[in-house]
């Protein structure tokens, strides 16, 4: 893992990359506000991954 000795100032600091840190994230970032996101894995890999299908879009009716 690359570390950084840089310094960064942010208004919201999200911890962890999975569904609702991002949306946490997104939502803050869309009103104005400085974010950082940090994550001990690639975006996308918290828990919602588990349960991706549930939230993945179908367009099948209920009578198919």
């Amino acid at each position: 893992m690359k570390r950084s000795k840089e310094e960064h100032s942010c208004d919201i600091l999200c911890i962890g990359g999975g569904g609702a840190g991002v949306a946490a994230a997104t939502t803050a970032a869309e009103m104005g506000a400085k974010v950082i996101v940090v994550s001990k894995d690639p975006g996308g890999y918290g828990n919602s991954r588990i349960v991706g299908g549930i939230i993945v879009y179908s367009d099948l009716s209920p009578d198919a």
